[in-house]
């Protein structure tokens, strides 16, 4: 849409004008202390954004997909809402009397501390060197899991010369949590290194690489306050994978 002047002259398009409008000269200090703004705001939903993920495979996979409705199927059946695991003692020598008693103790105080951890009874392996019992977490929501486990873990520690190991379905879920603990930071401060150096290499200047790079600190916290938003009052579904995937692209 171009529209023309009362002397006749061609008047500057209107998206052209829009395009333009944060670089005029007084515009566009106010853009860039808008964006400080954003930047003060939201900077703070970076790491507020893994409280509202979802790591059930449950919550992010199509929910006509096969394997969730088993999940979904094996919840209304008796222990269906329970994640197995093990305890596994491993002495340097042979099992002592008083290494068995420790493992019974940690067994029992576990129990106590934690009420959803319920554990079976302790076997002996043959050659005497190793005890092990099975337990389940009745824990539907799978979001308290790794706490839960860490706080068993905490107990289950064995002793002088024994080794205490948390294992099963129920550690491989924790262990996996824990190994993708920090990888959006990983992830933004690898990225950044690399976008730094781009800019480098590309302005040639030692001040210039700043101005793309505070702008994209002001995209991923807005971003990240969006979907915060979205998760914690649209119902959005956000997971770890999704969350570093977003740091990454933005």
């Amino acid at each position: 849409m171009v529209r023309r002047s009362p002397e006749g002259s061609t008047a500057e398009p209107l998206w052209r004008r829009l395009v333009t409008a944060p670089a005029g000269r007084r515009r566009k200090w106010a853009f860039v202390l808008g964006w400080l703004v954003v930047i003060a705001l939201t900077g703070s939903y970076a790491g507020k954004l893994p409280s509202v993920e979802k790591n059930d495979a449950i919550a992010y996979l199509p929910a006509s997909a096969q394997s969730t409705k088993v999940n979904t199927a094996l919840a209304h059946f008796p222990g269906g809402q329970q994640v197995p695991g093990a305890v596994v003692y491993v002495a340097e020598g042979q099992m002592t009397p008083a290494d068995r008693a420790i493992a019974e103790r940690q067994r029992s105080e576990a129990a106590r501390t934690v009420p959803e951890f319920r554990p079976g009874t302790i076997a002996e392996s043959k050659d005497g060197r190793a005890l092990a019992y099975t337990f389940e977490v009745a824990q539907p929501d799978a979001s308290k899991l790794p706490q839960e486990l860490e706080a068993v873990r905490g107990i289950v520690v064995g002793g002088p010369g024994l080794t205490a190991y948390t294992t099963g379905a129920a550690g491989l879920l924790v262990d996996s949590v824990k190994a993708f603990n920090g990888i959006d930071r990983l992830l933004l401060l690898v990225t950044g290194a690399v976008v730094i150096v781009l800019l480098l290499l590309i302005y040639r200047s030692p001040v210039l690489w700043l101005v793309p790079l505070l702008s994209v600190v002001g995209a991923i916290g807005l971003a990240d306050w969006v979907v915060y938003q979205l998760a914690d009052h649209a119902g959005l579904v956000v997971s770890g994978q999704t969350g570093g995937i977003l740091t990454v692209l933005v």
